[in-house]
């Protein structure tokens, strides 16, 4: 498993890899074992060879508690309201994650799901 995000530079001041958001997003993925790749264009993305790519996006049509998450795919996130499946040329998925107000779930929460659903 492999996880891709977008940065979201315009949320931050300064350089992001000094910013709380990353360090919690980055001790989750290394608590789990799984590569975290900042990249501000999909140019830059390294992939794992045969991995399939899964988009986490607002506009999904597949919802996060009925995916089977697939312990060698790479989960893209960031370009919040930007639309994912429009930046990236080639995808298995788009999924979402719902929640009970309709609210845009932060990075570190639906990576933090995607990663315990690997254990569950």
């Amino acid at each position: 498993m492999k996880i891709i995000a977008y940065r979201e530079r315009t949320w931050f001041s300064g350089e992001y890899e000094d910013t709380t958001d990353f360090r919690l997003w980055d001790h989750a993925c290394r608590s789990f074992g799984v590569d975290l790749q900042l990249i501000d264009d999909w140019s830059e993305a390294i992939v794992p060879e045969n991995s399939n790519i899964y988009l986490l996006d607002e506009s999904g049509d597949v919802d996060l508690m009925t995916f089977s998450v697939d312990p060698d795919g790479t989960y893209v996130f960031g370009k919040t309201g930007m639309s994912l499946p429009n930046v990236i040329p080639s995808y298995t998925s788009v999924i979402k994650l719902t929640t009970p107000n309709s609210h845009i779930t932060m990075f570190g929460i639906t990576v933090g799901s995607i990663l315990m659903s690997r254990i569950l």
